[in-house]
């Protein structure tokens, strides 16, 4: 982290050290990628909590859909000039807390009073929400596991996946540190508080609303006063989220590739602060197409955790452990020279064997057992990768067969 030559930024500069130096570019924009998917997901599930506060309360939205999401990509491209995460840190904290209470709301309003089914109608007629032919309510029913298809099943995990995804920020989080150590102790409070808060929570709405648990929670309360306020709530929260997601998915690409591959002016500069501005005009243009492209939160929700945080949070680490030790141990017969400053290696991989025996097999059994275990753990999280992402485009193809919110429309996937 604080190297003056190489320090990580960004989890491609990760990459980068524990692999090779190209592997920045392919990590970079499978990083970008997500954030400005994430992106899309908040412009949409904020756009769609303005339109069901319309919709309960008037009857109606008066506003155009796509209209919506336009209005928050916009916003955001204003505050999204704020070029610093220190700035925005007492911003971020509070919404920890707005999230708290949007969990004691949804939990309130699933105790006293019920489902919303209008929420469930963008899903069609018919099992497992309404009654075939109709939109009248099935009873709710609980199960320990769910029935269902194998894609159905595995969406649930993209969604579990998704609600733990925090490891893809982990490094632009510690290089806006002012003492980056410290980052452990945060990131452990924070699991814990997750884990306790999201495991009671889950479990408390599940057994209220059965069946009729949405992905974003609140949004499926009777409740019209508690609705309205988790709504409110969610607004404030998505906005806050945004601007931290755009924030570090401009940086992913501008600091990690234009300013150091293409000398693009730094970001503390006159010059660096203008191009900044222009690319969060782009980098919002690009979110908005992609949030109302695919209107539906819970498919957006599975792509999201199936391409990008599974691979972040489980995959990739296995593999950066695995090449890590293996670069390690294939460079120990490898000598400096003070002359040229430079690292001679003794032997290449492609011209014999000899690198990779060292890469692979010193350090004795424990060694190479770990090494084993590293390999099949990357080999495991890939093959859920090719799971998850057969349920989350499976669902993508379900949604848009049903739901009447279709790409660049003005339909609301709640009205």
């Amino acid at each position: 982290m604080d190297s003056n030559n190489y320090p990580i930024r960004t989890f491609s500069d990760l990459a980068a050290r524990a692999v090779a130096p190209w592997f920045r570019y392919p990590f970079a924009l499978l990083q970008f990628i997500q954030m400005i998917l994430n992106c899309g997901l908040l412009l949409l599930s904020t756009a769609q909590s303005v339109s069901q506060m319309l919709v309960v309360n008037r009857g109606h939205d008066s506003f155009c859909f796509t209209v919506d999401i336009l209005v928050w990509g916009l916003l955001c491209m204003i505050m999204g000039q704020i070029s610093s995460l220190g700035k925005f840190a007492h911003i971020a904290n509070s919404a920890i807390w707005m999230n708290i209470a949007i969990c004691i709301i949804t939990m309130v309003g699933v105790a006293v009073g019920g489902p919303y089914y209008g929420i469930f109608q963008q899903y069609g007629q018919g099992a497992p929400y309404f009654h075939p032919g109709t939109f009248d309510p099935l009873p709710i029913k609980q199960y320990a596991i769910t029935p269902g298809t194998i894609s159905d099943k595995i969406g649930g995990m993209n969604n579990m996946v998704f609600a733990w995804g925090g490891a893809t920020i982990f490094c632009e989080v510690m290089a806006e540190l002012k003492r980056p150590m410290d980052f452990w102790k945060g990131m452990l409070c924070a699991q814990s508080l997750i884990l306790v808060i999201y495991l009671f929570y889950g479990l408390f709405v599940y057994a209220y609303n059965g069946q009729f648990s949405y992905v974003t929670a609140n949004m499926a309360i009777g409740s019209k006063a508690l609705q309205n306020a988790g709504n409110v709530l969610t607004i404030i929260t998505g906005i806050i989220a945004m601007v931290l997601y755009g924030n570090i998915g401009i940086k992913v690409i501008y600091q990690g590739f234009l300013v150091t591959d293409f000398n693009f002016p730094s970001i503390t500069s006159r010059r660096g602060t203008i191009a900044w501005g222009g690319f969060v005009i782009i980098y919002w243009a690009i979110a908005y197409i992609l949030g109302t492209a695919i209107p539906s939160i819970s498919a957006l929700v599975g792509i999201v955790g199936a391409f990008c945080i599974l691979n972040f949070s489980y995959t990739f680490p296995f593999l950066f452990a695995f090449c890590l030790l293996c670069r390690k141990d294939a460079s120990l017969a490898d000598s400096y020279n003070a002359k040229s400053l430079m690292v001679e290696r003794a032997d290449s991989y492609f011209k014999g064997w000899s690198r990779w025996k060292r890469a692979l097999g010193h350090g004795g059994k424990y060694r190479v057992l770990v090494k084993a275990s590293l390999f099949f753990l990357f080999l495991a999280s890939l093959a859920t990768c090719g799971l998850c992402s057969y349920s989350a485009i499976s669902g993508a193809i379900a949604v848009y067969q049903t739901n009447p919110a279709q790409p660049f429309t003005c339909t609301s996937p709640v009205g």
